[in-house]
Parts: C-alpha cells; structure tokens; sequence
C-alpha cells in the first residue's frame, strides 16, 4: 500500500461586498503537494505577492498617509522578513504534524494563508506484468 501525508495550501481574502454590506470570501490560490519544503515555499511567496499586490510600494510624488487601522501588506511583508516565522511554520508542518494559518488584518478586510496536512489515501500497488 502507498499513502503519506500530503499539504493542501491556500490563500484568500475575506471581507465586505461594496454596496451589499454582505460578508464574501475569494479563494486566490490553491496547491497541493506532498512536499513540506514546497508547501512552505509557496506559502511565503504567496505572502509577499499579495502584499506587493495590495500595496506596491511608495509611487514618486505622491505622499504615503498612515492607515488608522491595521495594514495588511505591512504586517504580511514583516511575518515574511522574519526568518524566524519561517522556523515556526516549518516546526508545525514536520515536527508536530500541525497546519499553519495566517491571518492579516487590513481595514475590514482579512487575508488568510494556510497549509493544511492532510492523510493521502492508501492505494494497493498495481501487480507488475510478467516479463
């Protein structure tokens, strides 16, 4: 029989529907692989892509103003500049078997990132040909 762990990945937002005021989710992204170190990979550029997305960075002449609420991007890049986050993460994933999930706060809206570890189904091994 062959089975294993393998990691489903994802990342989304949550957050207000313009002019609905009702709740929604979007689902970005999704990977499964059977690979912790990819798992972890994907996770941490996917942190960085969406906070390059949401705030590219500072645009000449024009005045960066605080947000009075959390920020979202700047809280994604510091968990992603942090090596030690990384250690953490990788520590769940294949130390203990745990999932790691991220939530970032940005106005009202919510990002997630997650690995999730999940049993693959055993399957019998098919019988080889005879020669």
């Amino acid at each position: 029989m062959i089975g294993g762990i393998r990691y489903f990945c994802y990342v989304g937002g949550i957050g207000p529907m313009a002019g609905s005021g009702r709740i929604v989710t979007c689902v970005f992204a999704t990977l499964r692989t059977e690979s912790a170190e990819h798992a972890l990979r994907w996770l941490v550029h996917q942190v960085d892509h969406v906070a390059d997305r949401l705030d590219p960075g500072p645009v000449p002449g024009l005045e960066c103003v605080p947000a009075p609420e959390a920020d979202g991007p700047a809280l994604m890049r510091a968990w992603h500049t942090d090596p030690a986050n990384r250690r953490h993460a990788w520590n769940r994933l294949v130390n203990e078997g745990r999932g790691v999930s991220l939530i970032f706060p940005d106005g009202l809206d919510h990002y997630r990132f997650g690995i999730s570890p999940e049993w693959k189904p055993a399957r019998a091994r098919l019988p080889r040909p005879p020669l």
